[in-house]
């Protein structure tokens, strides 16, 4: 194909259809594959056990289910221990205070441009490496 040199393909309504028909052939492949193999695994990186994942009436594996009944999906389980310790570490107070005074911390910081620079002098004069705050957050 000869493109012009004035060509631009990359308009919003071009790239959404690239999408649309690159998931449409990906689509197809596993389908394929589920229907055809006696068993396998699939792993969905990231899955944390959410609905749009794992919902039984209308998740990601349900769907995948029905085109293949043998196949077996599977909480991932480091997010299980991520969702534990989150759920262990609400319960201890003393953790939820020190995550409450880094969250704090880091809105003192983050709001404020005069605070924030402030910092990074402290950091020079210390001569620390300038350091870029990033708000601390559980992993879902």
């Amino acid at each position: 194909m000869q493109v012009g040199e004035n060509a631009k393909y990359t308009s919003e309504q071009i790239l959404q259809e690239y999408i649309k028909v690159m998931s449409y052939q990906i689509e197809r492949g596993v389908i394929a594959e589920v229907r055809n193999n006696l068993a396998f695994a699939v792993m969905i990186d990231g899955s944390d056990g959410a609905n749009v994942i794992t919902g039984k009436r209308n998740g990601v594996a349900k769907k995948l289910k029905d085109l293949n009944p043998k196949l077996t999906d599977i909480h991932c389980i480091c997010h299980r221990l991520a969702l534990a310790s989150k759920d262990a570490f609400n319960e201890i107070p003393y953790l939820k205070k020190y995550e409450e005074t880094l969250a704090a911390l880091f809105k003192f910081y983050h709001n404020s441009s005069v605070r924030a620079a402030a910092l990074k002098e402290i950091q020079r004069v210390l001569e620390d490496p300038e350091l870029k705050l990033k708000e601390a957050k559980h992993v879902r």
